[in-house]
């Protein structure tokens, strides 16, 4: 491939891939003309004539998608759209992770406040494929014993742990192995991956704003000798060296969405009340 191949090859590898923020945010678009528009002085004339044809094309495109942007901005704000209950109590008094937790709590216990009985709960457990939730009575708690959210059921025993990370805290020394010593651990047997094969009603979920936060390694790693003061040295060397049960990782703007789009639906279609706080809290995770 000659210089002027290659000058060629660049140029519309440019003007390709720059035509695909046809559906980009608009100040992405800009940087991109910017950078686009240095890259062409290099060109020779006849090659800029063309290429000063695509870069027009894609700016019309631009300003195209910026108009009709503006167009759906002025109708949400006309219409509301853009109200939230939960910006607005987040604008007066911060949404910090353990009120986020208590409002996952409210709604995965049986409160009279929202009336739905175990609706949230049960749709919740469905989704975490719990052997039989519909079985036996769970106690919801939030903020109780270091645990953000925890779910208990006595009969058959089953622990579902809820770690949530809404304002992207990292992961404390150790802490989800921790939470598994504490609230899991029972027998000897459970100290075995197997065994959370044959049963699945234990859970630990690491709850995210959005999927790119990662779980620690250490995080599920087997605490120094330190942190289990009242066992014996071979009931600690007994304990796994990693965390045994494999954790779910959840996103708010995933799977906690999709959760309350589903119980949502099951709702009375005049319970417009809960509704509304339903479909608001799901757009307000979405920008955590």
């Amino acid at each position: 491939m000659n210089v002027e191949e290659h000058k060629l090859k660049v140029c519309r590898e440019i003007v390709d891939g720059y035509m695909t923020l046809r559906s980009a945010h608009y100040n992405n678009q800009i940087s991109s003309i910017r950078k686009v528009t240095k890259e062409w002085i290099v060109f020779g004339s006849h090659e800029k004539q063309s290429f000063r044809e695509r870069v027009k094309e894609v700016v019309d495109i631009c300003l195209q998608h910026s108009n009709v942007k503006k167009q759906i901005r002025e109708k949400h704000r006309r219409e509301g759209h853009l109200f939230n209950t939960f910006s607005l109590w987040n604008r007066f008094v911060h949404i910090s992770e353990p009120i986020h937790s208590r409002i996952l709590h409210f709604l995965l216990s049986n409160d009279d406040l929202h009336g739905q009985g175990n609706l949230f709960q049960l749709e919740l457990l469905k989704m975490l494929k719990v052997e039989s939730p519909e079985t036996g009575q769970w106690n919801s708690t939030a903020e109780q014993d270091r645990v953000d959210v925890r779910l208990v059921r006595q009969e058959p025993h089953s622990v579902v742990i809820i770690e949530n990370k809404s304002n992207w805290a990292c992961d404390q020394p150790n802490q989800l192995y921790r939470y598994w010593y504490s609230n899991i651990h029972h027998c000897p047997e459970d100290c075995l991956p197997d065994y959370y094969k044959d049963n699945n009603r234990f859970k630990i979920v690491y709850l995210v704003p959005k999927e790119i936060k990662q779980l620690s390694e250490q995080s599920m790693e087997k605490p120094s000798r330190e942190w289990f003061p009242t066992l014996s040295d071979e009931e600690y060397n007994s304990l796994p060296e990693k965390l045994p049960i494999t954790p779910v990782i959840w996103s708010f703007d995933t799977q906690i969405n999709q959760w309350l789009q589903v119980c949502e639906e099951l709702l009375d279609a005049k319970n417009t009340p809960m509704r509304n706080i339903i479909t608001q809290y799901r757009e307000y995770c979405k920008e955590l």
